[in-house]
């Protein structure tokens, strides 16, 4: 007879997930290229970094910063960018709720709920040296985190549901063509 409930807990995230619920996840390497690397690095559902955009980047800054400097010893100088993914999501208000609302009404009739994927990018930030890791995932956590920002202040109604991923793209110096 199985116990229903120790089977139930073994199935709810996918048995080839290694990571487990508490630590920042791995970067993986999805795409190389000769001028590009791309690792991605993606928490499962109902991790604890799942729900706060800027706790999630502070998590991933050690695994971030091993491996620039693992592509730094690969390479001399490079650029990357990271992306993060993130769902939305915001109510999906009729013309008559949005007016009662406006007017000081009560906004008591139910509601759908619409979902987005953003996908929010911290721009290319150049690294000559392992001294510099540190400044530049700075910048760039500081630069996603301005763009969800911009999702989500304004009177938009869209709110961070939760983060779905973090890519980290890696370009050589080959394709900078002086550029630094």
């Amino acid at each position: 007879m199985l116990d229903k409930g120790k089977d139930l807990n073994r199935h709810k995230i996918p048995l080839a997930i290694e990571e487990n619920l508490r630590d920042p996840p791995q970067y993986i390497l999805v795409k190389e290229t000769r001028q590009l690397r791309d690792y991605g690095a993606v928490l499962p559902v109902g991790h604890r970094l799942e729900l706060d955009a800027a706790t999630f980047l502070s998590g991933m800054k050690q695994n971030t910063t091993i491996t620039l400097q693992h592509e730094l010893g690969r390479q001399n100088g490079l650029k990357f960018e990271q992306i993060l993914t993130v769902e939305l999501e915001k109510e999906k208000l009729s013309v008559d709720q949005i007016f009662r609302i406006f007017e000081g009404g009560v906004h008591d009739a139910a509601s759908d709920i619409i979902t987005a994927v953003a996908y929010l990018k911290s721009g290319q930030k150049p690294l000559l040296h392992a001294g510099e890791i540190e400044a530049s995932l700075g910048g760039a956590a500081a630069h996603i985190l301005e763009e969800l920002e911009n999702w989500t202040n304004n009177g938009s109604g869209w709110n961070l549901k939760r983060c779905i991923a973090l890519d980290l793209q890696v370009t050589s110096p080959c394709v900078l063509e002086g550029t630094f």
